[in-house]
């Protein structure tokens, strides 16, 4: 339930960092927000990673949460981009995966968010009078969501 609850908060951040609401450090709820998240969901699921580990993880997903996923500058941005973009999401959790030696879970994880993330694009729900409601919380709630396949 933990878990659950986790990625619920996580999803309200990562909605909140890419909304066109003007709040204060705006893309900070994100970025950060939903790497505090996941790193409370990796301890709530008993994965303990030494301080070093700990620190690499943080920064690898506050940086890869914070990229952009435009890479190739085009006007839109491509399926292929988000699934890039989903792929290194997963990449982010290497440290945690060296750490347990479990990298099943973590590859199965690095499939998931880069397969889901150009699909979320179709989760479209107007609900907060803004265009990336649903797609938004999505992608939040998967990022954090799969954690625990970590263990596996």
């Amino acid at each position: 339930m933990p878990v659950i609850i986790l990625s619920l908060i996580s999803a309200i951040l990562f909605r909140l960092g890419g909304s066109s609401y003007d709040l204060p450090l705006k893309t900070k709820w994100r970025d950060v927000g939903c790497t505090i998240c996941t790193l409370l969901t990796i301890w709530t699921v008993g994965i303990y990673a030494e301080l070093v580990q700990t620190a690499i993880y943080f920064a690898l997903s506050w940086g890869v949460l914070s990229l952009s996923c435009d890479f190739w500058g085009s006007d839109d941005i491509e399926w292929y981009e988000r699934a890039l973009w989903g792929f290194v999401q997963g990449l982010s959790a290497i440290p945690i995966a060296v750490y347990t030696g479990r990298y099943t879970g973590f590859f199965i994880r690095i499939l998931i968010l880069t397969i889901f993330m150009p699909f979320s694009d179709k989760l479209q729900l107007k609900i907060f009078l803004d265009k990336a409601d649903s797609v938004e919380l999505s992608r939040g709630f998967m990022y954090n969501i799969t954690i625990p396949l970590l263990l596996v």
